[in-house]
């Protein structure tokens, strides 16, 4: 299950895996790894939708060059302990001024959205049986927090 804040219903990414499956699709996703050995095909497809997926253990270093390309980013978090992808996704929104959709996925709680939020996320892909609560914690944000937020 996807939850968006930003209003871009219809902006399904489907994730592939091999490079039949791009020449098929117009929205699609693709992993770090995929993107490394296939990127000058898809730099070469122009009428595409592109998203990209990367593990909280791997840098933008990557992707930077070509970030206006993307019209998603998904940071998967390998633990639920780990800091790195709210850093990355800061990153992209201050300094690399990234304005498309940023998604968590991978091991994240509800408890983070607000700190998701804060950081620059937009969408979260979650478990279908988890929507009830996420969605309940993103209405009750009552905006009280205890850091500044530097923008």
């Amino acid at each position: 299950m996807i939850i968006n804040l930003k209003k871009t219903e219809g902006l399904e990414f489907k994730k592939i895996e091999c490079s039949k499956e791009f020449k098929k699709e117009k929205n699609i996703s693709v992993d770090l790894n995929f993107w490394k050995v296939n990127k000058n095909e898809i730099l070469k497809s122009n009428n595409k939708n592109i998203g990209i997926i990367i593990n909280s253990d791997q840098s933008l270093n990557d992707i930077i060059e070509h970030l206006k390309l993307f019209k998603m980013i998904c940071i998967n978090f390998l633990t639920f302990k780990d800091g790195r992808p709210f850093t990355l996704a800061r990153k992209l929104r201050e300094l690399y001024n990234f304005n498309e959709l940023i998604r968590a996925s991978g091991h994240i709680l509800p408890d983070q959205s607000i700190f998701l939020i804060r950081s620059g996320f937009d969408s979260f892909e979650i478990k279908d049986e988890q929507t009830k609560y996420w969605e309940e914690f993103i209405k009750n944000d009552v905006g009280l927090y205890y850091q500044k937020v530097y923008t």
